[in-house]
């Protein structure tokens, strides 16, 4: 009879350690939010200057719709050297006007993974991407093909 006080004890700590568990494996395959920029030009120099950038940064133009404002691009499939996997970025850019006439862009990026070929194709992961360098790096690409000041 000693033991039941411990027992409901240690079966509270592992369901809250099941429960902690979940949320981060949650977190890593939920989409990671935008990161959302301002722009103090039109929306439509901001499309052409971001279509303009993107192959600068290593991505392919896969997608461009100038009336919803959409751009998404793909980098060069990067092989493994044991030829056995590979791995590639993806993003995807959303191009609106605000209301005081500046342009807001939101980015998502995407890490996709093949760890290994022999599980057969289509196998990949994706993972949303939470490397803050390279969204900066692409905004400020964007912001000096339209000759904006640096605010870095």
């Amino acid at each position: 009879m000693k033991f039941r006080p411990w027992l409901g004890l240690v079966t509270v700590l592992l369901l809250a350690g099941c429960e902690s568990a979940d949320l981060g494996l949650r977190e890593r395959f939920q989409p990671a939010p935008a990161v959302i920029e301002i722009l103090e030009v039109g929306p439509d120099a901001v499309f052409a200057a971001t279509r303009e950038f993107l192959p600068t940064m290593g991505f392919k133009v896969t997608r461009s719709r100038s009336g919803s404002g959409i751009i998404e691009g793909v980098s060069r499939v990067q092989v493994a050297g044991d030829m056995r996997g590979a791995r590639q970025t993806t993003v995807k850019i959303v191009i609106s006007p605000t209301v005081d006439g500046d342009t807001e862009i939101q980015v998502w990026m995407t890490e996709v993974i093949e760890d290994d070929y022999d599980k057969g194709p289509g196998r990949g992961t994706q993972t949303p991407l939470r490397d803050a360098s390279l969204y900066k790096a692409l905004v400020h690409g964007i912001s000096r093909q339209l000759g904006l000041p640096e605010n870095d």
